[in-house]
């Protein structure tokens, strides 16, 4: 049996309240990983893109709760939770996970996302239900705090007149079936900072704030020579920080930060796998072509109907994207 989540599931969240597998690195940063706070509310009501579905079938000894979360009109959802740890191995995880696709398709996401550490047991369950490998990352934590005042003319907030010089920059920097998964719109650059050299501009890092921490993913113009500089200052001029750490989510195409991480004293996380599915909702598409004259009959127009997947609960799968 599968269903949405309700009150009824408040006692089982609680219990696996320490017992959760995060696969979205944002979320597990800005909110740690205890699953109440903030999914409780936001799991009984859609409408704020977390949706919460829990699977029981005979064969298991307890449910199983998963979650997603989908923004506005982003391209892409991503898996934010799978819980319990121990229950993972059982054979409904396939059907949750295809659920968990569906109502994303549903909302309108052409991918799925999901993010676990490279050597992760739910790596083949997640391949068994049609994800691929995308990208790999590494989250690196840092938790000192500067005392530096922020400079003046160090890192400043994005406003939207910015998008298309980051979209640039992010084209540059990102391979393009990245930037095809996961655009830079309006809707996933801000709240954001940047950093321009007189009028060019030549990073930007986008920023997520929680009462846990504040992540942050940063593009660099690859050809920079002051990366660590660079950064040491973005550490400075992120504002609003307090107390809170922040967690760096570098890109594999982004790994020549690693090492200026590493040397002003950040903490690396195990690294992890990006993986995606992919998915269509439903869309008709009326196609006119017409039969050839044969005998002198006039010619007559046909209409073809396409249906993409999803709706009908149907599924495309799609080659692994290339590892990087």
């Amino acid at each position: 049996m599968i269903r949405s989540f309700g009150w009824q599931d408040l006692p089982t969240l609680y219990r696996y309240r320490h017992q959760g597998v995060f696969l979205n690195s944002a979320l597990l940063a800005t909110r740690g990983a205890d699953l109440i706070p903030g999914m409780l509310s936001a799991g009984l009501h859609p409408a704020t893109g977390l949706i919460t579905w829990v699977c029981k079938e005979d064969c298991d000894d307890q449910p199983l709760i998963g979650q997603t979360l989908h923004t506005g009109s982003l391209p892409s959802a991503r898996i934010s939770f799978l819980a319990p740890k121990e229950g993972l191995d059982s054979p409904s995880i396939q059907k949750l996970l295809e659920q968990l696709a569906y109502q994303a398709g549903q909302r309108g996401a052409f991918h799925l996302l999901a993010e676990i550490e490279t050597n992760s047991s739910i790596y083949e369950a997640l391949r068994r239900a049609g994800f691929a490998s995308y990208i790999r990352q590494r989250i690196w934590q840092w938790d000192r705090i500067s005392k530096r005042p922020a400079r003046q003319n160090g890192w400043k907030k994005a406003h939207l007149g910015d998008l298309p010089r980051l979209q640039s920059l992010y084209r540059q920097v990102a391979p393009e079936f990245i930037s095809q998964i996961e655009p830079l719109t309006s809707g996933t650059f801000l709240p954001c900072l940047v950093y321009s050299d007189g009028s060019k501009l030549i990073s930007f890092a986008e920023i997520r704030y929680g009462g846990h921490g504040i992540w942050v993913k940063p593009t660099i113009q690859p050809d920079l020579e002051n990366v660590d500089q660079l950064l040491a200052d973005l550490i400075q001029d992120i504002p609003d920080r307090r107390s809170r750490p922040l967690y760096f989510c570098v890109r594999a195409y982004q790994a020549r930060l690693e090492p200026a991480l590493e040397d002003m004293g950040g903490i690396p996380s195990p690294e992890q796998t990006v993986m995606v599915k992919h998915m269509a909702a439903q869309q008709k598409v009326r196609e006119t072509f017409k039969l050839p004259n044969l005998e002198r009959q006039p010619e007559t127009p046909l209409a073809h109907t396409h249906r993409n997947a999803y709706s009908s609960g149907e599924h495309i799968s799609h080659a692994s994207a290339k590892n990087h």
